[in-house]
C-alpha cells in the first residue's frame, strides 16, 4: 500500500482466481463487462469502491483471472479526529510568544503544549499505518510540530536568559538595531498622536509627540522584540506548511 497521502489516498486491491486443477481445454473463463456485480454488497464504513475492472490471462497449463478494485479511503474520521487537534495544537504552540516575559508562565505554557503534542503523538502513532515503503505526509507533519515545541522551548529558555541578565549590564550595539527593527516594523518610532485634555478655547487638542531614538533600552525590549520575530516566523511557515502538506495530500 502506498500511504503517501493518508488519509486521503486511494488504494488499488487486486483478487486473482487460477483453475489449478483444470487445464486451458477443460475451462473457458469469460469476463464481465461490469468488472464486479455488487448483488450483496454492503457500504464499508472506511472504503469507498471508486471501480472495479477483470482481466484474463491464459497460458499453456492453466488459465485466471483477476480482479482489480479501486478503493477510496474515508478522511471524515481521521480529520475530525487526527489532523484538525494537531493544526490547532499546533496554532497553540505559537502563542507562547504572546505571553510577556515576566508573566512567569512562558515556559510552563511551552512546555505544557510541548507535553500535549508528545501525549497525543503516542496516541495517533497506532492509528497510522505501519509502513517502511512509504512515509505518511501527515507523519511528516507531525514531525515538523514537534520540532515546532522543541525551537519554541530553546527559544523561551533564551528570553529568559536575557530578561534576567544584571541591570547593570547594557544592551549591545547589534541588540539594539533589532530592537530599533521591532519598533520601526510595529510603529512605534512612528509620529503618534497623543489626546491631551488642554483648557484652549474650551476644546481638546491633539498634539504630535514624537519617539525618539534616543531611548534608553534594556533586556526587556530584546526579549520582547525575540517574541514579536519568533512569533511571526512561526505563524508564517506553519501557515505555509500546512497549507503545501494537506493541499499535496488532497490534490496531488
Amino acid at each position: 500500500m502506498d500511504i503517501t497521502k493518508f488519509p486521503f489516498d486511494t488504494q488499488s486491491c487486486d483478487i486473482t482466481f487460477v483453475t489449478w486443477s483444470h487445464s486451458v481445454d477443460q475451462i473457458e473463463i469469460f469476463k464481465s463487462s461490469k468488472g464486479i456485480d455488487f448483488y450483496e454488497y454492503e457500504e464499508n464504513g472506511v472504503w469507498h469502491v471508486l471501480s472495479t475492472s477483470s482481466k484474463i490471462q491464459k497460458n499453456k497449463k492453466e488459465s485466471e483471472i483477476t480482479f482489480t478494485i479501486k478503493l477510496q479511503r474515508k478522511p471524515l474520521y481521521y480529520v475530525m479526529n487526527i489532523i484538525s487537534p494537531v493544526v490547532f495544537l499546533g496554532y497553540l504552540n505559537i502563542l507562547v510568544f504572546v505571553i510577556p516575559v515576566d508573566a512567569g508562565e512562558k515556559m510552563s505554557f511551552s512546555v505544557t503544549v510541548f507535553l500535549s503534542f508528545a501525549v497525543f503523538l503516542t496516541i495517533i502513532s497506532a492509528i497510522l499505518p505501519t509502513s517502511s515503503d512509504s512515509i505518511p505526509i501527515l507523519a511528516v507533519y507531525l514531525i515538523v510540530q514537534l520540532i515546532y515545541g522543541v525551537l519554541a522551548l530553546v527559544i523561551s529558555s533564551f528570553q529568559l536568559r536575557l530578561r534576567h541578565r544584571a541591570e547593570t549590564e547594557e544592551v549591545t550595539s547589534n541588540w539594539v538595531k533589532v530592537i530599533q527593527m521591532q519598533q520601526k516594523l510595529r510603529c512605534k518610532n512612528c509620529v503618534i498622536n497623543v489626546k491631551q485634555n488642554k483648557e484652549k478655547d474650551g476644546s481638546n487638542t491633539l498634539q504630535n509627540n514624537y519617539v525618539g531614538p534616543d531611548v534608553a533600552y534594556d533586556w526587556n525590549h530584546a526579549a520582547s522584540s525575540i517574541d514579536f520575530f519568533a512569533f511571526w516566523i512561526f505563524f508564517i511557515t506553519n501557515s505555509t506548511i500546512t497549507i503545501i502538506m494537506f493541499t499535496m495530500a488532497v490534490l496531488l
